[in-house]
């Protein structure tokens, strides 16, 4: 993103080379260094910003040991402070300007004072006396007070490099090349004058674009997707080439903008189920820190000194970046408490009083994340009224890492970032013992608030084609392609913006910053020029409104000619058509559908308990939400119950000669072996105390095994491809027993189970009739079905068997089964399975629910099943309809 060819002839002569920023000279060595041959040895060549070099200078004067010299230069928050405070003990300041912004306007007017070299006689020819008067009163006190705490400015360090500088006799200085500089102060250009003989000012790019042209769109949203839409178009043709959009606006545009190219670029990243990853495009413009939810969180927990509204409190309560990771219940029964107390306004002491209520809650949290959060909130009410910067840095981690923020979770890279930088401003805050007296608690969180408000953060990402910059950081830089956004005559050139501190007719008579229109056009006709030279094919766009302002074209680029290519229309997200179907006929699974309907028993069991409702979940995708859950979900505790016994019964087959000692051993090991499976994000406790609960609940479970009549097991956890009628299912069943060459098919239930359900012509439990069924299809010798009931406080089989096998297991019988015998039992789940199947295949979908419970347990979907229009429904539609 450099072009060599104007440059090459002073790297090669080892002259000193000059730019106006840090990543302008980055870019020229890293050019550079890509020229030179692999594994070859080359001088590192002359080139540093204006600023480093400048500190060079300084430093190499200071050592002089002048008395002058020997002074800290200010942070721009320690001169701000000094500003502030002479604009509090001014009798000059009218009461009705705002502070802040006198501040900004007085800090900027010393600037340009300085580095312009303005006299009083130049001040008196342009302006009033009386306003000069008062402006120097502000500065004599300013530089007063600075000189006190043995601080000065930055301006005032080039003031003495300059006064130095212009006392040396040197007759030979050397030639320094000045390297895409648009406009240089006069202070700077007289120092640069003192240290060198000769000043070669050049532009890195001097080709001329090959293609130019400007493009038109109805507003800016519209204008920002078409350069997104080409930037991804222009990779996708070649992803090797460099391409830049450039906004003059970039820092008010920046949250826009990027996220109308992450939508571009990668549709999904909006998805809470989106992993973070990296965006490949680079932003030249950071966002404030103070934005950054990491800290945000940090400084709303240091602000706790002042009274919270109940939104702010819930808020910082459901932050990731403070407190345990076993603590949501606590937190949600915090918030409950907060909202019922109906206050306008919440202090610290009384959250404390709510966790001191908390104890009589045993459930909500262990009792050690309890004192961890009386401790963390105690500490936080313990701060002393005031004491040095230093001083407050170490009590603001102390209390920060006493909530323990950032969090209990880990951190991605930016997030790590985030931290670093908030750590460092801490380190700045020690620059407030400066001033010389102490801080107090509002003092300390101003100025934090203000350090993170001013500093960018800027994620460190790889570098990348694709470069999102602003107009001063894009000069200098080669591209391949470069759109330059917001070329409209309302912003290019934009409105003069003098300075009010200093007169106007002066300010344009020695050119300063922003100060007439003059200079605005002749500065913005300067970065055009530059714009065209900067790559192969240069695109400008503007809007023709924005709200209900029209727009037009720039002057600068309007003799431009105009783009007719059809650019893709933007998005507008529009919702897609529907389509309507009639429920009481749904149309029936296409050889498409069929290849994406993929289950097991469980779609014939919904089928079972309610044919619309499992049209709606299994082709509509109509999911219930997993339920929140402390730990382990009751779906993972089942598979974890499982495993264990899966573990458990592949070393132990035979359990008849076992001691109890034995018994635990295994299952301590199986159960360990089943946890450790898992994916659980799960304090070590919580698992200790799962797997005690695991090891207590099978421990009589297989004593209840060794007491039942001999058995070998056939297999664990089979799998099984079946298709019933035209529907493929996919079966897994728990366990095979074989007892006297006969199978018992065995499927584990951790609640309370009736083998009824597996009855009617509709059985709502169809697993183990399903495998009944396939094995004996495939000649095996299956003899009955049992659940293993494993509840704490009942263990037990229950089932029908040709064969009493155990307990619990009953023959076929005519009253209570309504078949004497197993194989018309099989015969009849055969018929009624292939029912459901069939319903189920041809989009049978009647409201009916099988029984209360069934209706009760599908309550989520009744905005979809629209029970109460069922009747309405049926008057109205005919029978053969099939859409509306």
């Amino acid at each position: 993103m450099f072009n060599l060819e104007a440059v090459t002839p002073y790297l090669h002569a080892g002259t000193l080379i000059l730019t106006p920023n840090n990543r302008l000279k980055n870019k020229l060595l890293l050019a550079f260094g890509k020229q030179q041959p692999t594994g070859s040895l080359w001088r590192t060549p002359k080139v540093q910003s204006l600023n480093e070099w400048l500190t060079q200078r300084w430093q190499q004067h200071q050592s002089a040991s002048d008395p002058r010299h020997m002074k800290v230069i200010a942070s721009p928050m320690v001169t701000r402070q000094v500003w502030s405070s002479c604009v509090e003990t001014s009798t000059n300041t009218n009461p009705l300007v705002h502070p802040r912004l006198l501040v900004d306007q007085l800090s900027q007017a010393y600037s340009y004072l300085k580095l312009w070299r303005v006299t009083a006689q130049q001040w008196q020819a342009y302006g009033s006396d009386a306003d000069r008067v008062r402006m120097q009163s502000w500065i004599d006190r300013f530089e007063s007070h600075l000189a006190t705490l043995g601080l000065m400015t930055e301006e005032q360090k080039l003031t003495l490099l300059s006064e130095a500088l212009a006392q040396q006799i040197d007759t030979d200085t050397p030639l320094v090349c000045l390297l895409n500089f648009d406009t240089l102060s006069p202070l700077h250009e007289t120092i640069l004058a003192q240290s060198f003989s000769q000043l070669d000012r050049i532009n890195s790019n001097q080709q001329p674009a090959q293609h130019i042209s400007r493009t038109e769109w109805v507003d800016p949203a519209q204008e920002m997707w078409a350069a997104a839409r080409w930037a991804k178009n222009q990779l996708l043709q070649n992803n090797c080439q460099s391409i830049a959009i450039i906004d003059p606006n970039l820092g008010r545009n920046r949250a826009r903008l990027e996220r109308v190219l992450a939508r571009e670029f990668e549709p999904t990243h909006h998805l809470p189920t989106s992993p973070r990853f990296t965006m490949p495009f680079n932003f030249s413009a950071g966002t404030p820190l103070a934005l950054c939810p990491i800290v945000l969180d940090a400084i709303s927990t240091l602000s706790w000194h002042q009274r919270k509204s109940p939104e702010d409190a819930n808020y910082w309560l459901n932050s990731p970046f403070i407190g345990q990771a076993d603590d949501s219940d606590l937190r949600h029964w915090l918030m409950s408490q907060i909202l019922k107390k109906a206050r306008t306004d919440i202090t610290l002491a009384s959250v404390s009083q709510l966790l001191n209520a908390a104890r009589e809650q045993s459930d909500l949290c262990p009792p050690d994340t309890l004192a961890l959060w009386q401790e963390g909130l105690d500490k936080l009410q313990q701060w002393p009224n005031s004491q040095s910067g230093k001083a407050w840095a170490s009590t603001i981690l102390s209390s920060l890492k006493h909530v323990n923020w950032p969090g209990p979770r880990r951190l991605d890279s930016e997030e790590h970032q985030q931290v670093k930088q908030f750590l460092g401003l801490l380190e700045q805050l020690s620059e407030a013992d400066w001033l010389g007296k102490p801080l107090t608690r509002t003092d300390m969180l101003g100025w934090l608030r203000e350090l993170a408000s001013r500093q960018p953060f800027q994620p460190q990402t790889p570098e990348s084609p694709l470069q999102i910059l602003g107009t001063l950081e894009s000069g200098g830089l080669a591209f391949d392609r470069i759109w330059v956004l917001g070329m409209d005559d309302s912003q290019w050139p934009p409105a003069a913006n003098p300075n009010p501190l200093i007169p106007a007719l002066l300010q344009r008579e020695l050119n300063m910053p922003h100060a007439s229109a003059e200079r605005e056009l002749a500065f913005c006709q300067s970065l055009t020029a530059n714009y065209l030279h900067a790559a192969k094919e240069v695109v400008f766009s503007h809007a023709k409104r924005d709200g209900d302002r029209e727009l037009t074209v720039s002057p600068l680029i309007a003799q431009l000619p105009l783009s007719l290519q059809v650019q893709a229309p933007v998005p507008s997200f529009t919702p897609p058509a529907f389509e309507w179907l009639q429920t009481l006929k749904a149309p029936a699974v296409s050889a498409t559908e069929l290849n994406q309907l993929r289950g097991g028993s469980g779609m014939l069991q919904k089928q079972s308990r309610c044919p619309l409702a499992a049209f709606m979940e299994l082709r509509l995708f109509a999911k219930r939400p997993d339920p929140a859950s402390p730990g382990l979900t009751a779906l993972a505790r089942g598979n974890v119950l499982h495993q264990a016994l899966f573990y458990f019964w592949r070393v132990e087959p035979d359990v008849s000669t076992l001691t109890q000692d034995d018994i635990d051993r295994q299952l301590l090991i199986a159960v360990e072996a089943a946890i450790n499976e898992i994916n659980a994000d799960q304090q070590p406790r919580y698992l200790a105390n799962e797997k005690a609960r695991l090891i207590r609940l099978l421990r009589p479970w297989i004593g209840f095994e060794q007491q039942r009549p001999r058995f070998s097991i056939q297999s664990l956890e089979q799998s099984l491809s079946f298709t019933l009628g035209q529907l493929p299912l996919q079966l897994r069943l728990d366990r095979i027993d074989t007892i006297d060459g006969q199978w018992l098919l065995i499927d584990y239930k951790s609640g309370a189970t009736d083998p009824k359900k597996w009855l009617g012509n509709r059985p709502e439990e169809p697993q183990l009739p399903l495998y009944a069924i396939a094995l004996t299809d495939r000649q095996e010798p299956v003899a009955g079905i049992a659940f293993a009931e494993l509840r704490q406080k009942d263990q037990k089989m229950l089932g029908i068997a040709s064969t009493p096998f155990c307990d619990g297991i009953t023959s076929p019988d005519a009253k209570t089964v309504g078949f004497t015998d197993w194989p018309a039992l099989v015969n009849h789940w055969r018929e009624s399975l292939l029912n459901l199947a069939e319903e189920l295949m041809t989009g049978i979908t009647p409201l009916n629910f099988s029984s209360p419970q069934s209706e009760a347990y599908l309550a989520h979907l009744n905005p979809l099943l629209r029970q109460a229009e069922q009747i309405s429904l049926e008057q109205h539609s005919p029978a053969t309809e099939t859409t509306r």
